[in-house]
């Protein structure tokens, strides 16, 4: 909710709509990230979850293979309330690439949020990998 938070406060499309300088790309591909519903970890194949601002976007991430995110919405609410990946209900607050875009017998992707007014804890499941634990 805090990156919903700070999109709106921060970003527009108004003239001055991106803050400070955008070094390369980096505030810009934040903002795209974070609108998507997904953030990459450096140095790790892994995405956190987060409630993305779209409600269907669709997204090539190679050769022949689409990852699709929808949410459906449940009254003006930005808090994840459920989570499936490829049909499967997900309690994790990340997935990793190969979830993503499987191997090559898989053609993609699917994750398909609810979103809600109220915050649940819905991400109980193992936390991500740190760079620490490899």
């Amino acid at each position: 909710m805090r990156a919903r938070e700070i999109s709106d406060a921060f970003y527009s499309s108004g003239r001055s709509g991106l803050p400070g300088n955008d070094d390369a790309g980096a505030l810009s591909s934040w903002l795209v990230w974070t609108w998507v519903g997904l953030y990459p970890v450096v140095t790790q194949p892994v995405y956190l979850i987060l409630a993305p601002r779209f409600d269907d976007i669709s997204m090539k991430i190679g050769e022949g293979k689409m990852l699709r995110i929808t949410a459906e919405r449940q009254g003006n609410g930005g808090y994840v309330q459920s989570v499936r990946v490829n049909g499967r209900i997900w309690d994790r607050s990340w997935v990793s690439h190969e979830d993503l875009v499987g191997g090559a017998e898989r053609k993609g992707g699917r994750i398909e949020f609810v979103l809600g007014e109220e915050k649940v804890e819905w991400d109980l499941g193992e936390g991500p990998p740190s760079p620490g634990h490899i």
